[in-house]
């Protein structure tokens, strides 16, 4: 058995700030494609970013260092108030 501990996958909410991420939660980078006429048409799916570690995702949408938190949101008037709309809540593996 091993001695290191494991880290339930978590994501929490800042108020008014970032998403922190725990538990080895991969992410995949994705990019806009666009149309000649400069319309979006669809993602073109990237490589993968394995964590090296707790990290904390920005929801300002203004960090210079995206998609990770630069504390930006501390710096513009960022409301991060989520909504969602009323229905039953996704459990975790139901996807988006």
């Amino acid at each position: 058995m091993s001695d290191e501990s494991v880290v339930e996958p978590l994501v929490e909410i800042e108020e008014n700030g970032p998403y922190h991420v725990t538990g080895d939660i991969p992410l995949r980078n994705r990019r806009i494609l666009y149309s000649d006429a400069g319309e979006s048409i669809a993602w073109r799916v990237g490589e993968l970013i394995a964590p090296s570690g707790p990290y904390r995702l920005c929801r300002c949408g203004q960090s210079n260092n995206k998609p990770y938190c630069d504390n930006t949101h501390r710096r513009i008037p960022f409301d991060g108030t989520e909504t969602r709309s009323p229905g039953r809540a996704r459990r975790p593996g139901q996807g988006l």
